[in-house]
């Protein structure tokens, strides 16, 4: 019955997300493929907590999108709909952890799969709302103030919605395995070190380039319909490359301390 459900809801999520133009088509597709693993490895607990992660995503772009739009625009170097290497780079490793927990019968790996999605959605509000604040943030590494939307830029309004996610989770996964203090601290916790290794890894190994036209730093190759120059990072690691790479970290720390 969870499979038939799940069909459903996948049918249901790829026609959406693409009329909303949150996902392109294939990106759609392939969210569509990760709810039916869901489903298959974890019942409903798979299908619920994903859903429950992104619905919160999807409510916070359509809340504040447009204003994040304008800010981040300039910098970022993928704007509108999310793509597959988006979608891949947010749960490849939570849907991997899935998959490893039905071939071992180990129901703990569901576990992870919540805390590498919750990273996920921390990571989101920390960036799209994290970009509304008054003040420039500060660099995670270097301490000094960066421009709102350079990746490795920390402010408070992110820091604290990436936490308020990671509670909103956290609480909401003890309907699935009950109040266990481990299972509720690792949810809490882990996913915000993602989310600090994530803002690391922006500051001292994401690409970075500047505008050769109006001297402005940004993430984009081209800017102001010109070549940037590169100032900064290595150009193989993009906003994906950090994604993925802060994502899986995250899953392995949760795999160490929990399995």
């Amino acid at each position: 019955m969870d499979i038939i459900i799940s069909i459903v809801l996948a049918i249901i999520l790829i026609f959406a997300t693409i009329k909303k133009k949150a996902f392109t088509p294939t990106a759609a597709i392939s969210a569509g493929v990760i709810l039916l693993t869901a489903a298959i490895c974890a019942s409903y607990a798979g299908i619920f907590i994903v859903i429950t992660a992104y619905s919160v995503i999807f409510a916070v772009d359509l809340a504040i999108g447009r204003k994040t739009a304008k800010i981040s625009s300039q910098i970022n170097q993928k704007q509108g709909a999310r793509d597959i290497v988006q979608v891949l780079a947010n749960a490849l490793a939570a849907t991997i952890a899935l998959v490893i927990g039905k071939i071992l019968v180990n129901d703990m790996f569901t576990v992870v799969y919540a805390i590498a999605l919750t990273e996920c959605l921390a990571d989101s509000l920390a960036s799209d709302i994290g970009v509304l604040s008054k003040k420039d943030p500060i660099d995670i590494c270097r301490f000094r103030r960066v421009k709102r939307g350079l990746s490795g830029g920390v402010s408070l309004l992110g820091t604290l919605s990436a936490f308020l996610g990671c509670l909103f989770m956290s609480i909401f996964t003890i309907i699935f395995f009950g109040f266990d203090l481990k299972i509720f601290l690792s949810v809490l916790l882990i996913p915000m070190l993602g989310v600090f290794t994530d803002s690391v890894l922006g500051s001292l190994v994401q690409v970075k380039y500047t505008c050769s036209v109006c001297q402005k730093p940004t993430e984009k190759k081209q800017h102001c319909g010109e070549a940037c120059l590169h100032t900064g990072g290595l150009k193989l690691i993009n906003n994906d490359a950090v994604n993925i790479i802060s994502n899986f970290l995250t899953a392995a720390v949760a795999v160490i301390i929990l399995i």
